[in-house]
């Protein structure tokens, strides 16, 4: 089909024949029909053992619709057709699976071709059939094409001597690759090796969205985008594949094997992250910094180091995977199941039930509720061990725990998508996020005045979250759903940032108002004011900087947007000052302090305001490629995450409040300056707090110019001697 034009209906015989082995021939259009009200049909084909799993010869019928295949005559028949020539060449495979659907197994038995149940019921994931095991091929479906954005994966595995099928669909485009086991190495079957270097080089087509797939296979493993990878879904910094290699080695092993792997380079690296149980700290992607005294707060310096890592850092991660307690256990895969770390600060299940319904009666806007669920209206079937569960209930508060929506979570009399209990089921991941950003109501409209440093507090703990979730290949990707628990309709400057999580459209409460839903995969990330949690309320020991977790957030997130570090041909160091348009923290003698800046020769200044009516990938393009960023204390200051390595945050004056963006520029491992002579700067006034009294926040400020650019100089002089700018300037002259 090209375009988005009508798709065509085939009529072509689609036809798989393996050597020795019975098989059956279809059409798309008389076969649809009975195929729907059969149901998932599944046939199991006797062979001699040795001959499973080897390759046999591949024809297309290319003479019109045929009959389904009942007789030998017919096998006959179809096995005196010439190899494929203008035919369609597809591989077949039960259609649930080949979409990265779980599914359920029931009614899935596999059958002889005389109809006798000859196999055993088995589910999608790991299912066991007969040891003199009969491949499967015949299956015809014509299954609901996903849409565009839809990217499944499958891999299937062939019997032994063995190789196995990887099978990648992107919309109507199949593509085979074959990746040999060391049994079939050895065989040294040279027939089939040449048969495998012709399928090796064809590309498997659909002439319509309705595609046909039996395919020659042992046994199915699937998870919800399967393993046969395609590396082009790695969509990380360069410097993370390694990592991520590291993680997931049957991923690694792949590219190994495939020649047009383009991440040859990151193989082979012995790292990690720094959770993982047998990371090593040698190994691991960053090593804290703890230059400065503990000031009582250990005893050792290896003692601050630790401390360090685990509040700050992956250690944080680690301790998190480390509480996990299964709170809802499952016996069948068909099961729900539920399990949470301490505090239930992160959750994540399985075929989980929430019941939207009561919603329709709530006539107020949803924000920080705490009652948006009552008792039974969460929930799955499983063992629930409600006693565990309470126990952790113990931060019952919005945007501490998930407490508040899991005190309500109780055991379903069934199972709710095997019974069709639901409304609507969602099949891809789902993250639910209670989010830490407010909107601002002005008289025309409602617009999206919304406190970065708060709203990146929800950002950086679902990145986290990713990490903790860590268990499969696709740990990263963005074919996930977010719903965030309220029912405002989401509207900030940085929606952009959703891109690096989610290629859908973010949804809200009012998204299934009315509705019961059920999740085959939910995950209740990290929340943004955890008590002792990451980044609001981090208690950071005094002395240590540079936490690898928060790095790798700022690459993360710089890499998905594709914000360009541009290349230079000079030294000059790139001064940005971020100037204010709100009513107070305003910067009185700003243009002096701007043309002292511009007076230096060594220096390239440049003055920005990030608000609405600048994008945010514009504001980052501007912060990541300064070198000294200035600005008065605010919640612009939180740029300060998406500097280069060896940049300086010149916070102008802290305005009272020391430790907010200190602590945040040790985290993200970049030098922090402020002002500290106060005899130098002018207050315009006490400062008038909204709810009465003085307050150093609400009011305007001039500073000494003299003073000013000393301090600026003193920011340049760490950012020549960096090592990293250095690098990095060594490398654009090399360039250029």
């Amino acid at each position: 089909m090209k375009g988005g034009g009508r798709p065509v209906t085939v009529t072509r015989t689609v036809t798989w024949t393996v050597t020795k082995m019975e098989t059956m021939t279809r059409t798309m259009e008389d076969r649809r029909t009975e195929t729907r009200e059969a149901g998932l049909r599944r046939t199991q084909v006797r062979s001699q053992r040795g001959n499973i799993g080897k390759v046999g010869r591949l024809f297309c019928g290319t003479t019109g619709i045929q009959p389904p295949m009942r007789n030998k005559e017919r096998y006959r028949e179809v096995a005196n057709t010439k190899p494929c020539g203008t035919g369609i060449p597809v591989l077949l495979m039960d259609p649930e699976v080949y979409w990265g659907n779980p599914g359920n197994s029931e009614g899935s038995s596999f059958q002889s071709n005389n109809g006798e149940d000859e196999g055993k019921e088995t589910g999608r994931v790991g299912g066991t059939l007969d040891a003199q095991a009969k491949a499967l091929i015949g299956q015809e479906y014509a299954p609901k094409p996903p849409p565009p954005t839809e990217r499944p994966h499958v891999q299937a595995t062939g019997a032994s001597p063995s190789f196995r099928v990887q099978i990648s669909l992107r919309c109507t485009m199949l593509k085979m690759k074959i990746y040999y086991t060391p049994e079939y190495r050895e065989s040294n079957d040279t027939k089939a090796d040449s048969r495998i270097q012709k399928l090796q080089k064809m590309e498997l087509c659909s002439y319509t969205k309705r595609l046909f797939v039996p395919a020659l296979l042992l046994s199915v493993f699937t998870e919800h985008t399967g393993c046969g990878y395609n590396f082009t879904d790695i969509n990380l910094p360069i410097e993370h594949i390694p990592y991520y290699f590291n993680s997931f080695p049957e991923v690694a092993q792949q590219c190994q094997e495939n020649p047009d792997c383009p991440f040859k380079s990151s193989l082979g690296h012995k790292v990690c992250w720094g959770y993982e149980r047998d990371c090593k700290p040698q190994n691991s992607y960053s090593t804290p910094s703890c230059p400065g005294d503990h000031r009582g707060w250990v005893k050792t310096k290896q003692d601050q180091l630790r401390t360090f890592y685990t509040q700050g850092d992956f250690g944080y991660v680690r301790d998190q995977l480390q509480e996990m307690m299964v709170m809802c256990e499952p016996t069948f895969k068909e099961d729900s199941s539920l399990e949470c770390s301490k505090h239930l600060r992160f959750c994540r299940g399985r075929n989980i039930m929430i019941n939207f319904t009561d919603l329709n009666t709530r006539k107020e806007p949803l924000r920080y509720k705490m009652d948006v669920l009552k008792e039974g209206q969460i929930g799955g079937f499983c063992t629930f061990h409600q006693d565990r569960l309470a126990g952790e209930c113990d931060q019952i508060s919005p945007l501490q725990s998930w407490g508040p929506e899991l005190r309500y979570f109780s055991r379903l009399p069934r199972r709710p998508i095997v019974e069709k209990d639901c409304d609507v089921v969602i099949e891809k991941p789902t993250f639910i996020l209670k989010i830490d950003a407010k909107l601002t109501l002005t008289l025309k409209v409602l617009f999206a005045a919304v406190n970065m440093y708060h709203h990146f507090c929800d950002f950086f703990n679902l990145y986290a979250s990713l990490h903790v979730n860590s268990t499969h290949p696709s740990t990263f990707s963005t074919d996930i759903h977010i719903l965030i628990w309220e029912s405002f309709t989401y509207q900030s400057t940085f929606e952009d940032v959703w891109e690096t999580f989610t290629s859908h459209p973010v949804w809200d409460l009012k998204t299934f108002r009315g509705e019961t839903v059920c999740f085959r995969n939910l995950v209740l990330p990290l929340l943004p004011r955890m008590i002792f949690g990451l980044y609001y309320n981090t208690p950071i020991i005094w002395g240590c900087e540079k936490s690898g977790l928060f790095h790798a957030f700022s690459k993360h997130i710089l890499h998905r947007l594709k914000i360009p570090h541009h290349s230079r041909g000079n030294n000059k160091i790139h001064v940005t000052l971020l100037s204010r348009d709100t009513a107070y923290r305003k910067i009185l003698n700003e243009d002096e302090l701007i043309q002292g800046l511009k007076e230096n020769p060594d220096y390239v200044v440049q003055r920005v305001v990030y608000n609405r009516n600048m994008d945010f990938k514009t504001q980052l393009k501007y912060t990541h490629n300064s070198d000294i960023f200035i600005g008065i204390h605010g919640a612009g200051l939180t740029h300060l995450l998406f500097l280069p390595d060896w940049a300086v945050i010149f916070e102008l004056y802290n305005c009272e409040d020391e430790s907010c963006y200190l602590d945040l520029a040790r985290l993200r491992g970049v030098k922090y300056i402020t002002w500290q002579n106060h005899t130098k700067l002018v207050q315009q006034d006490e400062g008038h707090h909204p709810d009465g009294g003085a307050h150093a926040k609400f009011t305007n400020y001039s500073f000494d110019v003299e003073e000013f650019l000393r301090l600026v100089q003193v920011a340049a002089k760490h950012v020549k001697n960096h090592k990293a700018f250095k690098d990095f300037h060594n490398t654009t002259h090399d360039e250029l």
